[in-house]
């Protein structure tokens, strides 16, 4: 246990805690175990290059935050690796169903944000939920994404314009 620096120790205790939950996350592209094994252990060896990123997230919802934006990608690079493409590309599920509920929320409003997030490109979905769902600041998520902070709060602000254009069609 000598060689193992404390970075790595971190990874360790993280998979050892997160891996069968990834696994049912994996599962949602993959219908082999195998294959979502596979996911599972790429999205830890991309973290093992990113000691920092983990060390960054803390314990709480910001960690489960990253793990699922690192094992979606991962997922979705043994896709293309094998040519093919998930058929529910919905990865984080129902965005409002990870919020808190809020009593004067309609079940037709979580609904109507539900479909406008699901209508969002992939990387502005993931910017999205990083920065209001899981608390990353930009700065936070252009090291995560390995995009410029500019264009995380470009993305950001186009994002949401793009979000309130899609409610505001559907209501009329």
């Amino acid at each position: 246990m000598a060689d193992i620096s404390h970075s790595d120790m971190d990874i360790r205790r993280i998979y050892m805690l997160w891996h069968d939950r990834m696994l049912l996350w994996a599962a949602r592209y993959f219908s082999e175990t195998q294959d979502c094994e596979d996911a599972v252990h790429d999205a830890f060896l991309r973290l093992l290059k990113r000691p920092s990123l983990v060390r960054d997230a803390g314990n709480g919802p910001r960690l489960e935050g990253l793990l699922r934006i690192v094992l979606r990608s991962s997922c979705l690079d043994l896709l293309k690796k094998r040519h093919e493409f998930p058929a529910d590309d919905e990865y984080f599920g129902n965005l409002t169903g990870l919020r808190k509920e809020q009593p004067e929320e309609s079940l037709a409003e979580k609904d109507s944000l539900d479909r406008a997030v699901a209508h969002l490109p992939d990387e502005t979905r993931d910017i999205l939920t990083l920065a209001y769902l899981y608390g990353y600041t930009p700065a936070e998520i252009a090291k995560l994404i390995g995009k410029k902070e500019g264009a995380v709060r470009k993305a950001l602000q186009r994002g949401k314009k793009k979000l309130y254009a899609l409610l505001e069609e559907e209501e009329a």
